[in-house]
């Protein structure tokens, strides 16, 4: 069948998923509390923000996966261009910051290259859902003329270098948020 009328078909599945998600948010449903599990051991990690200055000597605080911090902290301070993020507080004060999340690499892999198909509880569509595992870490400027953009290619390059060998390695940025109100 031609493409002419693919559009009018996908209006219509999306159609139905709309129907779907209207009767998910109308049902009454269990809460899950407690169903996961307790949350992995986290910690305070350290970082200079990129979006403004902080006084001499002072840092933003941000919490961390211990295993994420593990995973990507090598790589995060090895990328030589603007990226950085500690544990250790050393001679450095805690700025009182309100409303910032800092800047995050994401690092999503695995050694194969498997999918499942995966139906959606609130659209009842199905899907490709990839198998792998997840690492995320907070990190900062390393000098004061570092750009977050430029120290996340850095950082992003040191990974996938590091990792060749993996059949899925993603990496990606999720941004420095502030706010001022």
């Amino acid at each position: 069948m031609s493409r002419r009328y693919s559009r009018i078909r996908q209006a219509g599945q999306l159609n139905l998923a709309l129907t779907n998600y209207i009767q998910y948010l109308t049902e009454p449903r269990e809460r899950n509390v407690g169903s996961r599990g307790a949350q992995a051991p986290r910690k305070s990690v350290y970082v200079t923000p990129f979006g403004f200055d902080l006084a001499t000597g002072e840092v933003a605080r941000a919490t961390n996966g211990v295993d994420d911090y593990t995973a990507l902290a090598t790589q995060i301070n090895a990328s030589g261009t603007g990226g950085a993020v500690t544990d250790t507080l050393g001679s450095n004060s805690i700025a009182t910051v309100g409303q910032f999340s800092p800047a995050r690499v994401v690092w999503f892999r695995n050694n194969t290259r498997t999918t499942q198909v995966v139906r959606s509880e609130v659209t009842n569509l199905q899907y490709l859902k990839y198998n792998g595992d997840r690492s995320s870490c907070a990190f900062g400027r390393d000098a004061a003329d570092d750009n977050q953009y430029d120290a996340f290619d850095a950082i992003k390059a040191e990974i996938l270098d590091a990792n060749a060998s993996l059949a899925t390695n993603r990496v990606s940025l999720t941004r420095e948020r502030y706010s001022y109100s």
